[in-house]
């Protein structure tokens, strides 16, 4: 049986690899969190103004609504009760879907709107 520090040895990577490979990994990784998490004000179904956190300009957000989950099941309890005929125009309005906000100059994602 070989001991916790041989196994610990075995493992283990030289202190200069790590230092040139894991610290700009963890930095880039902490960037990436950064950008995802700040959001300059709370977007709504509509087009909002706001700060983009990858190219930092002021923009107005590009909206595009998107079907979930909550809307296809909308949709089968419709076709299911027999209003089949009305089911196709939760798809075709807005108000059975979230809206995703993306910047319209880098193309990232800012914000979605849940319904």
């Amino acid at each position: 049986m070989r001991r916790e520090s041989e196994l610990i040895r075995t493992f283990s990577f030289p202190e200069r690899a790590t230092s040139r490979v894991a610290y700009p990994l963890i930095y880039e990784i902490t960037e990436f969190l950064k950008s995802a998490t700040t959001m300059s004000s709370p977007v709504g179904p509509t087009p909002a103004n706001v700060v983009c956190p990858n190219c930092r300009q002021q923009v107005t957000t590009r909206t595009e609504p998107k079907a979930t989950n909550k809307t296809h099941l909308i949709a089968l309890l419709m076709c299911c009760c027999f209003c089949w005929i009305c089911a196709p125009f939760l798809y075709c309005t807005d108000c059975a879907r979230n809206t995703d906000h993306y910047c319209p100059s880098c193309q990232t994602f800012i914000g979605s709107y849940e319904r």
